[in-house]
């Protein structure tokens, strides 16, 4: 009963974790021009990087193990309310 549920929540999990990551890329990409700016103003060899992939691994893993907890969760408190009751 609740296999489609976690189904739906692990891709849920995993598209937002993808999100999360273009995100991060795309601010990388437009902030990076500047940070290099500001790191050659006070003489640095600072360079704005994006994750690598483990660190996008664990961010994808994190967010499909969330997005399957939710649902774990929210599929257990609506099966609690809908099952019978007994005195």
């Amino acid at each position: 009963m609740r296999r489609p549920f976690l189904y739906a929540g692990v891709l849920y999990g995993l598209l937002a974790g993808s999100l999360a990551w273009g995100l991060v890329a795309i601010a990388s990409a437009g902030l990076a021009p500047a940070a290099l700016r500001l790191a050659a103003a006070y003489g640095s060899a600072f360079t704005l990087r994006g994750p690598n992939l483990t660190e996008l691994g664990v961010l994808l893993l994190t967010g499909t193990v969330l997005g399957w907890l939710g649902a774990w969760i929210a599929a257990a408190r609506q099966l609690a309310r809908i099952e019978p009751r007994t005195a």
